[in-house]
């Protein structure tokens, strides 16, 4: 891509919301479990688009949860929610409390274009390495104070804090 190139160790970037729920039923489906997401049609029908035919979930499909007609309930692998997306980002386990970012600090991280401590925003070239984009969270995730844009479980809804697609688990 023009935002810093392919390699195995670069984020997903710019995929569309349904890609990266398309993808997430890919983990699912290929491991034996239920797609998260409901798509009226898929890649080998007639008329497939992948950025449409995204469907809410109803009472009549096993894995139905109303209280989110999103995310099919029997799933494995989603995207997360905005209350999930800051729990893995700023919640601390051993304290019950909430850091104001997601580098395990109160303190504004540094803008860095690598490395394990700061968080890689505000203008660096391209995303950095999943395993070299600043300082992790209580719950070890990378990047969430940076790095790419990650796609939450909302129809087209992302961070806004940070700059792929992050993909959670039960």
């Amino acid at each position: 891509t023009p935002y810093g190139g392919n390699s195995d160790l670069k984020p997903a970037n710019e995929i569309s919301w349904n890609e990266a729920a398309r993808f997430v039923n890919w983990l699912n489906v290929s491991r034996g479990f239920s797609p998260a997401y409901k798509f009226a049609t898929s890649p080998t029908d007639s008329g497939y688009f992948v950025n449409g035919g995204f469907q809410n979930w109803n009472a009549s499909d096993s894995g139905f949860n109303a209280s989110n007609p999103y995310r099919n309930s029997n799933a494995v692998f989603f995207l997360p929610t905005i209350d999930e997306w800051y729990k893995s980002a700023f919640f601390n386990p051993s304290n019950n409390t909430y850091s104001t970012y997601a580098t395990r600090s109160n303190s504004a991280p540094s803008a860095v274009g690598g490395g394990t401590s700061g968080a890689v925003y505000n203008g660096q070239s391209g995303p950095a390495d999943i395993n070299n984009a600043g300082a992790v969270s209580w719950f070890g995730t990378m990047a969430q104070s940076g790095n790419v844009w990650e796609w939450l479980e909302s129809s087209n809804q992302y961070y806004e804090g940070s700059y792929g697609a992050i993909v959670t688990g039960k």
